[in-house]
This record gives C-alpha cells, sequence and structure tokens, in this order.
C-alpha cells in the first residue's frame, strides 16, 4: 500500500506540474467591451433596466421575434413615447397602489415593442404575447398619431374601424391583461372561476363572438370567451382599465329581453300594473323616436295629436323591456373572485387600482412624450 500511495502522488504530482506548464490565453471569453448605447438606449437602461431589470427591445432582432408572423421595428420616436406612458400608466400604477417589492418581485423580465400588427390564419389580432412570465410583446405602435392620442376608456365595446389607435384597447388594456397572466402563473386563481361557464368556452370560433354580444352569453369580451385563462385575464383588465360607466354598460348589455311566445317584446309593469319607462341619466322620460330620429307623439282616437295643457305635444314614451339577469349575474360572480383572488393573493385591492389607472392614463395627456 505503501508503494502504491507513492505512485499516486507521483502522478498527482506529475498532472499538477504538466497543468502549470499549459500557456493560458490572456483573452477573455467574455465580451469586455463597453455596451454602445444611444440616447434612447441610455434612458431605457436608466428607467427600466436600471431600477426594475426590464430590458425594453424596440430594434428589430429576429431572435426574439416570431418568424411566423411578418413584423417591422417601431420607429424610434414612437418607442420613446411608449417607454414614457409604459412607465406612467403601467409601473407607477401598480407602484403606486401595490408598492415597489411587489412590482420588482412580479415585473416582465423583457419588453419587446413591435412596429406592425401580427395576424393568425382566422383573421384574429394578435395584441400581445406574454411568455413564460418573462416577457410582453406588444404590437402595431408604429399605427399610433403622436399629434392625435386617443385613450378612450369610456367604450367597453371596441370597432377597430370606428377611431383612431386607443391606447387603452390595444396597449394599456394588453398590458394588464398579459401582466395578470403572469401573476396567475406564480398563484392560481380559483377553480371555482373555471366552473363558472364551464362548458360555454367557444374553443375555435372565438373570433367570431363580438364584444358587443358576448355579455349575452356571460363573458366581458369577446376574446374571453375563448378559454378561462383568457376569460379571467380579460375581466380583470377591461375592469381596472375602463369607467365605471363602460362597466354598467357591459352589464347592461348582457341582460336578455324577454318576449312572449310570438316574439313580441314583454315590458316591465309596476305593482299596479302601469307601464315601467325608460329614464336618462337626469331621470327624465325617453321620448320614443322614428326611423329619422323624430319625436313621436301620443293621438287620440281619431288620429289627432295630443296636447298637454301649455298646448305642447305629449311624446309617447320608451317602455323598459323586462329582461332575463341571468348573464349579469354571472358577470358579477366572476368580477367578485378576480377581486378576491387580487386581495388575497396579492393584496391589490382592484378599485382602487382601476381609479389609479384612470386617474394616470389622462395624464399622459400632460407628459411630454418626446423628452
Amino acid at each position: 500500500m505503501r508503494y502504491l500511495k507513492i505512485f499516486m502522488l507521483c502522478l498527482i504530482v506529475s498532472v499538477a506540474v504538466s497543468c502549470s506548464e499549459d500557456e493560458l490565453s490572456s483573452t477573455s471569453i467574455f465580451d469586455t467591451n463597453p455596451v454602445e448605447r444611444n440616447d434612447l438606449d441610455q434612458w431605457l437602461f436608466d428607467n427600466f433596466t436600471k431600477p426594475y431589470n426590464i430590458e425594453v427591445t424596440y430594434k428589430y432582432d429576429d431572435k426574439e421575434t416570431n418568424n411566423n408572423y411578418n413584423v417591422v421595428p417601431v420607429d424610434k420616436p414612437k418607442a420613446k413615447a411608449m417607454a414614457i406612458m409604459l412607465q406612467h400608466a403601467w409601473i407607477d400604477a401598480y407602484r403606486e397602489v401595490a408598492g415597489d417589492v411587489f412590482f420588482k418581485t412580479n415585473t416582465p423580465k423583457k419588453l419587446l415593442f413591435l412596429g406592425s400588427r401580427m395576424y393568425e390564419s382566422d383573421g384574429s389580432e394578435v395584441l400581445g404575447v406574454a411568455e413564460g412570465g418573462l416577457k410582453i410583446t406588444l404590437t402595431g405602435i408604429n399605427d399610433m398619431d403622436l399629434n392625435n392620442i386617443i385613450i378612450d376608456q369610456q367604450t367597453p365595446f371596441h370597432t377597430r374601424n370606428d377611431k383612431g389607435y386607443d391606447l387603452n384597447y390595444y396597449i394599456f388594456k394588453t398590458m394588464h391583461h398579459e401582466f395578470c397572466h403572469i401573476l396567475n402563473q406564480k398563484k392560481e386563481f380559483q377553480r371555482e372561476y373555471k366552473e363558472i361557464s364551464e362548458g360555454k368556452y367557444h374553443a375555435t370560433d372565438w373570433v367570431n363572438v363580438t364584444d358587443k354580444n358576448a355579455p349575452r352569453e356571460g363573458f366581458v369580451s369577446g376574446y374571453s370567451t375563448k378559454e378561462y385563462n383568457e376569460d379571467f385575464a380579460e375581466m380583470y383588465s377591461i375592469y381596472v382599465s375602463h369607467t365605471p360607466e363602460a362597466w354598467n354598460q357591459i352589464l347592461d348589455a348582457s341582460l336578455d329581453t324577454l318576449k312572449n311566445e310570438k316574439g313580441g317584446i314583454i315590458y316591465q309593469t309596476d305593482a299596479q300594473g302601469k307601464p315601467v319607462y325608460k329614464k336618462d341619466k337626469d331621470g327624465n322620460l325617453i321620448p320614443k323616436t322614428d326611423s329619422k330620429g323624430n319625436i313621436i307623439y301620443m293621438t287620440d282616437h281619431n288620429g289627432n295629436t295630443v296636447y298637454d295643457s301649455d298646448g305642447n305635444p305629449i311624446p309617447q314614451y320608451e317602455q323598459e323591456p323586462a329582461t332575463n339577469s341571468e348573464y349579469r349575474d354571472v358577470l358579477l360572480a366572476k368580477l367578485k373572485l378576480v377581486r378576491e383572488y387580487f386581495a388575497n393573493s396579492w393584496n391589490i385591492d382592484i378599485d382602487k387600482l382601476r381609479d389609479v389607472v384612470l386617474r394616470r392614463s389622462q395624464e399622459i395627456y400632460t407628459l411630454n412624450l418626446g423628452q
């Protein structure tokens, strides 16, 4: 054994000597050259990368983009403007409500800006993508008009042809939607939510469901009918990025008008059986109008217009239809679970967050987007 130990010691010494005689290269395998940054690169580094470890990519990089889509890079001034807006209305909104630790812990590590939009073969448009909780892609930014910023928080039913590039629809709602996916990947939402509309999702034909018709099935948007993960993220993102009045429009659209067996509308009546009429926001009765918008007035049995004591013609008024509130209750049940999830899992009051998001989004009109 003694000879064996000596032999092994000699072998170790020999290997050590032979290794020490190898010439080591003086060139590092790592790139030690200073990073070259233009003015925008430096601004993004100072405002996104350094404080939050978020890398913002706006230049074309085929390693970052999905080659299934034909895309173009963002114009530099629009990339800067978009970053300023996201800093104010997204980052600082969450920091104000949930604190720095929450945002720095859960933020995606990369934002990819694309100048053009991405479309699927079924005709649907990809507004944003969240990948593995690490990266969010935003599309179509070159369509933004810096001289005509549009942030519509009042309209819940978006029609792509009736307005310009609405930042609330294309960007802010999308950021909250994709951020919600990231949070859901870390803490799963309630199974109860998944069961509410089970069997009613449009897995393959969701693209044919309009935002305006979706509430009649218990969904907050057409896209939310795709499957329950998108349903949850849409419910959250639409709620926090729109006014209470817009949310009430969605609830109103969910009401199903009751009809008799002949297809005629059944109207509401009070306890005495008298008709219940529609009223505007000021409590005034809403008159009936014809196809040209002219008021329809009351007539007697001879067809003559009926006048009040002051000689004014008396309008006929719009009656309030009787409705089925089944899907309104579905939407409220889903909202209740979304509210509980964010309160219990993330200590976020979504009503407080909505107030902050609405305020900060409107403050964008006062920002210098070219600084």
